[in-house]
């Protein structure tokens, strides 16, 4: 069953580019000279932000780096390039320099729950789970109508082998994209599949992975096999 669920796993993890209200950053669009924390930036730092934003997007993580750096040398207010070097930085497999600007932003912003989910999605990955919880938790209590919060949490606490309690905060978080009607909802549902059949309850885990089917999810053949779909 281990080996198994680590498959499930990996079909679902979150990508570090997903952030808050379960939009992927980059959909949201270039910046204004007020970002979405209402702080008027300086022409030219925007301008700079979008110069990196589109070398990232043309998967010049280095060059994206450069023009993010430039940014805040412009203007050390402009969260937005603080969280988007961090992203570039973990594509390119610097996480210790991820980890950095993400803190620079935090620091900067503490009620900006981007670069907390970013960087709780990095501690995920480096294991460093306590560190993770905590990020979290902070979103939660930041944004308590956020889902990205409880889906995360709930996530890392079926990777860390604890299904039970994953089931609480899958659950918030499916209410809360329920009410949004937001798409991702399907993901809540898939991961709540995942949760009840490592507990071993077939027919709940059936139950939420065929619901997740239906709303669009693309299931692993192997997990419909598992839950007895076709």
């Amino acid at each position: 069953m281990k080996s198994l669920f680590f498959l499930f796993l990996l079909s679902c993890t979150i990508p570090s580019f997903v952030f808050a209200q379960g939009f992927d950053k980059t959909d949201m669009g270039k910046v204004s000279e007020v970002n979405p924390y209402n702080i008027k930036i300086k022409p030219r730092s925007s301008e700079l932000y979008n110069k990196g934003y589109k070398l990232e997007h043309e998967n010049k993580f280095d060059e994206a780096i450069v023009a993010y750096k430039n940014a805040i040398a412009v203007d050390p207010s402009n969260i937005d390039a603080y969280d988007n070097a961090g992203l570039c930085y973990r594509r390119i497999g610097n996480l210790d320099s991820a980890e950095h600007y993400y803190k620079l932003s935090i620091q900067l912003y503490p009620a900006g729950t981007v670069a907390r989910q970013d960087i709780a999605s990095l501690y995920t990955q480096e294991k460093k789970y306590d560190e993770a919880t905590e990020e979290y938790n902070a979103i939660i209590k930041l944004e308590p109508k956020n889902p990205e919060g409880y889906y995360g949490l709930g996530q890392l606490l079926l990777e860390i082998n604890k299904p039970k309690e994953s089931l609480e905060p899958l659950n918030k978080a499916d209410k809360l994209y329920a009410e949004a009607k937001n798409a991702l909802q399907m993901d809540t549902q898939y991961m709540l599949g995942v949760a009840y059949l490592y507990m071993k309850d077939q027919e709940k885990a059936k139950s939420y992975i065929n619901k997740s089917r239906q709303m669009g999810r693309e299931i692993p053949p192997s997990l419909l096999d598992a839950v007895g779909l076709k």
